[in-house]
């Protein structure tokens, strides 16, 4: 019993260097690419500011899914009158996207302006002159938190502008708007 009672039992080899912090403890849990960034916690990294325009000539396209950050309080309420797919009118200030859908295409958004002063309202069109006279889906159901979820499928391949409005008059806020498709 002498070389067994001493030598593998009492940890020489095995106490301390995979279990104490080597290579294997510390490095990618302590700060480097791994923590804090949205691969592992899902904040907001991944965030892309795009700035709506004011109307559909000058909308930016948005070609991939993801969360983008907007902000309709320097813009102007250019469209008013969505109540045809949404059952209010809008007159917030607003901003435009462009998105290219493939007839059958499911659009699936989320808006939440970053504060409850604004009453959010989306809506969706092919009608570059009057999106919110001519829009095909709209949401504005909710009251009271500024959010807003629309999903439409496109009937026809195109180019469809996606209005952020809201009902407040006069009024623009930041906001976050998840496209999925």
């Amino acid at each position: 019993g002498d070389d067994d009672t001493g030598d593998d039992d009492t940890g020489d080899d095995d106490t301390g260097d995979d279990d104490t912090g080597d290579d294997d403890t510390g490095d990618d849990d302590t700060g480097d690419d791994d923590t804090g960034d949205d691969d592992t916690t899902g904040d907001d990294d991944d965030d892309v500011t795009l700035q709506p325009s004011d109307d559909t000539n000058n909308a930016p396209v948005i070609t991939q899914p993801g969360t983008y950050l907007g902000d309709t309080s320097s813009l102007s309420n250019t469209y008013a009158d969505p109540s045809v797919c949404t059952g209010w009118a809008a007159d917030g200030y607003d901003g435009v996207y462009r998105i290219p859908l493939n007839a059958n295409q499911t659009l699936d958004l989320l808006i939440q302006y970053d504060q409850d002063l604004q009453d959010a309202s989306i809506y969706i069109s092919d009608d570059p002159a009057s999106p919110d006279l001519n829009c095909l889906a709209g949401a504005d159901i909710e009251y009271d938190n500024g959010l807003e979820i629309l999903s439409y499928t496109a009937v026809n391949d195109g180019l469809y502008y996606l209005v952020v409005d809201g009902y407040y008059a006069s009024m623009g806020e930041a906001f976050s708007l998840e496209v999925n498709f």
